[in-house]
């Protein structure tokens, strides 16, 4: 074979080279626009195919000059594996800049070819050279920026540890929370914010330029970015003050999965150490499926704190604690009636679903009487709820005494986008508060606006006789929700008879800077009550044994046994959802009623009137989660024999509900 031969398949071997690599890494990109998740599940980035593309196009370009340069009189077997060798080695070294260019010089000088196919030939190989040390520095950049990340993650001041398995809008906001420095007041938490650490992971740096301005965002902040997965980091072991880790990706189902290996990690480290497995170790799992729970309940966390969270749920108990559901209550048309709530939802999606369940067991509340009216798309909506709580809707306007009274009436096939809505609205009674639920920030403030417009009417068309409902709408944007709630709900345009502007009465609810706080994530406050509520099941029967103790063996023995009780009864608080839940929703219900002032022994609240209350409260609630009345308890088959229809409680139930509706909830603290 001749050099110009030689040459001509070199060159056209490079074309392709050229062509294929640019080709796989164009489809690299379009993969990776497509699937969010492709880098993290190991799929090569765009960057990798055009260096490997260079690398082959400088080692086909080396390899007729060594051939011929070094060992063109060697035996032909030994020529070419020896010829392929060097190749490598000096197409190595021409990445670490010390390739050796000169020798392509002499090699096209000496071969004898036509002028155009020797400049092309020097063309390539420049551009090559050109290229290969470029690309090592981007990488040895990258491996030094990379393991700039795990130096100061590993020997950054020891304190609070944050670690997010994904970098998002959710995660960042969270972030922002976190390392807000406006809270930070007294020079100890000067020092204590110093020494925070918040740690993305799974975070690769693309071109778009949504992820551009996250990862901006994040190194504003002092974030630590690191492409590992969160659990290739490992955890600080030990000394630090907290180790939270947030599991905010958004795949439920891959967050639960990495929760349950890095706690089943944590476990097995902590056998030989013992510096992961305490209460200083929490994971935080975003995920709001019932088989999330159920795994979640089922691992072995040991001392760990391990909490699911249910970010549809946790918006809906800060709603009811600040939203004007009680205050815009009907006043009572008689001396000694009830005040009454006419709720309005428009959506029932999950946000929604879970607003319909709180508020039937948050309306049972003395000296109120609940109406909910649900409108939904769906024909089948109504089906959908009785599917998920069997007895709500069974017992739905049902009159007895003891037991809870809501009356809801759902209704399918209404469209916020056509005329259906009004012509439902039409029909509809009174409304004291509206909530508008529908799953889109543009669609939930249209249709709240629409709402408004149309109470509006009315108000005007009644003279003023039936009043606008105040209108909350759930909107996920910040942004939005910052630039929209300005002042006293939305406004109107200033000018005419309201220099001011109208207020819409419209009040956005659910944006990320307020649903993506620790505070709202933890719950810390809510759950210390509801572990007090939860604890009183068994405080109550040892107080009794202890009063009843008659000598100072039979008193110590009551102790004893009392505080048995309260350590598995915590246990049983830490490890299951359920009994968090439940005793949580006691306690803000405790809460929302002691703001309503509803006390016992103030006014015409008696301490059997709370507490027949708060027994209809729990019925309502156990209702809303699914359970049924059956013979014997199952949390797998969701029954319960206390969930009486017809008749009160039994004494027992009567007494302890009594206890905690005077107040009595609020016992010593409970150690961790």
């Amino acid at each position: 074979m001749t050099k110009t031969i030689f040459c001509i398949a070199v060159l056209a071997l490079v074309i392709a080279i050229v062509f294929y690599a640019v080709f796989l890494a164009i489809r690299a990109k379009v993969n990776a626009t497509k699937q969010e998740e492709g880098v993290a599940k190991g799929e090569l980035k765009p960057f990798h195919f055009l260096l490997g593309g260079v690398f082959l196009c400088l080692l086909v370009l080396n390899y007729p000059v060594c051939y011929y340069a070094e060992f063109a009189d060697n035996p032909p077997v030994l020529r070419e594996i020896k010829t392929l060798f060097v190749t490598i080695y000096n197409t190595t070294a021409t990445f670490f800049g010390d390739g050796d260019f000169a020798a392509v010089s002499e090699f096209l000088d000496g071969a004898d070819l036509n002028p155009v196919l020797a400049g092309a030939y020097s063309t390539a190989a420049t551009v090559m050279f050109f290229l290969s040390p470029i690309m090592t520095a981007g990488v040895v950049l990258s491996f030094f920026k990379n393991l700039s990340a795990v130096m100061k993650y590993r020997f950054s001041p020891r304190g609070e540890v944050y670690l997010m398995s994904e970098l998002n809008e959710r995660s960042i906001s969270l972030a922002e929370n976190i390392l807000d420095k406006s809270k930070v007041k007294t020079k100890e938490e000067k020092r204590a914010f110093k020494r925070k650490l918040v740690v993305f992971a799974d975070v690769f740096e693309k071109e778009e330029e949504e992820n551009f301005e996250l990862v901006n965002r994040a190194h504003r902040l002092g974030a630590i970015c690191m492409k590992r997965d969160i659990a290739d980091i490992g955890l600080r072991k030990g000394k630090d003050k907290s180790r939270k880790i947030y599991f905010i990706g958004e795949d439920e189902d891959e967050n639960v999965k990495q929760a349950l290996g890095m706690i089943k990690d944590c476990r097995a480290n902590a056998k030989n150490k013992g510096r992961l497995d305490n209460y200083d170790t929490q994971f935080y799992v975003f995920a709001t499926d019932a088989v999330s729970e159920v795994l979640l309940d089922a691992t072995e966390n040991s001392k760990m704190k391990v909490r699911r969270v249910n970010e549809n749920r946790n918006l809906v108990l800060s709603t009811m604690r600040t939203s004007t559901v009680f205050s815009d209550a009907l006043p009572a048309k008689e001396a000694g009636g009830e005040r009454e709530i006419h709720l309005l939802i428009v959506g029932l999606g999950s946000y929604g679903t879970e607003l319909l369940k709180a508020v039937c067991w948050c309306g049972q509340m003395v000296g109120y009487r609940l109406h909910v009216t649900v409108f939904d798309k769906d024909l089948e909506v109504e089906s959908r709820v009785r599917s998920l709580a069997p007895e709500l809707l069974e017992y739905n306007r049902h009159r007895a005494e003891g037991a809870p009274y809501y009356d809801i009436d759902i209704v399918g096939g209404v469209d916020v986008t056509d005329s259906t809505l009004e012509s439902k609205l039409e029909e509809l009674g009174e409304v004291t508060t509206a909530f508008v639920t529908l799953g889109d920030d543009e669609l939930n403030v249209d249709a709240a606006m629409r709402l408004r417009r149309w109470f509006g009417r009315r108000n005007i068309k009644t003279d003023g006789a039936r009043k606008v409902p105040t209108v909350y709408a759930v909107v996920y944007n910040g942004v939005k929700m910052q630039t929209l709630n300005k002042g006293d709900g939305l406004r109107g345009l200033p000018g005419g008879e309201y220099p001011q502007g109208e207020s819409y009465g419209i009040h956005l609810i659910g944006g990320l800077e307020e649903r993506y706080t620790v505070s709202v994530i933890e719950q810390l406050d809510l759950e210390e009550e509801g572990l007090n509520c939860h604890q009183s099941w068994v405080r109550a029967d040892g107080i009794a044994k202890l009063k009843a103790a008659q000598s100072s063996a039979d008193k110590e023995a009551a102790e004893k046994e009392l505080k048995e009780k309260e350590k598995k009864n915590l246990e049983k608080y830490e490890h299951y959802e359920y009994y968090r839940r439940a005793s949580m929703a006691e306690a803000m219900y405790a809460t929302l009623r002691e703001s309503l002032g509803i006390v016992a022994g103030e006014g015409a609240y008696t301490e059997e009137a709370i507490a027949d209350a708060e027994r209809k409260r729990w019925v309502a609630y156990m209702r809303a989660e699914g359970y049924v009345g059956a013979k014997k308890r199952s949390d797998v088959a969701r029954t319960h024999p206390k969930l009486v229809h017809e008749e009160k409680a039994d004494e027992d139930v009567r007494r302890i509900d009594a206890m905690i509706a005077a107040g009595k909830k609020k016992q010593k603290k409970v150690g961790k």
